[in-house]
């Protein structure tokens, strides 16, 4: 089973951390923890990108649309392909 951080999960659904944190708080997005730190599935993040539509907003805050994630892209795959060609994975070694 993959986990990502908030930070990874952010980047793949097109969120801000704090907008994710939310969903997570507000339980839209399931979480396990690791110490203290959230860890989201990859099973809970398809299965929320999936099944929750996403709002898009003007840079003055209105909501214009509501949009299904999957529109966004064709695969969660995909996605994750996009991510990893624009920038190469940092890797920490403790």
């Amino acid at each position: 089973m993959r986990a990502y951080t908030k930070k990874q999960a952010a980047e793949i659904l097109q969120v801000s951390t704090k907008t994710l944190g939310r969903d997570l708080d507000e339980g839209r997005l399931k979480y396990f923890m690791v110490g203290k730190r959230r860890r989201i599935s990859e099973t809970d993040l398809r299965h929320f990108m999936e099944n929750t539509e996403c709002q898009s907003s003007n840079k003055k805050g209105a909501r214009l649309t509501s949009t299904n994630f999957r529109s966004k892209a064709n695969s969660f795959e995909e996605i994750l392909d996009s991510l990893r060609k624009q920038r190469p994975v940092k890797r920490k070694f403790v």
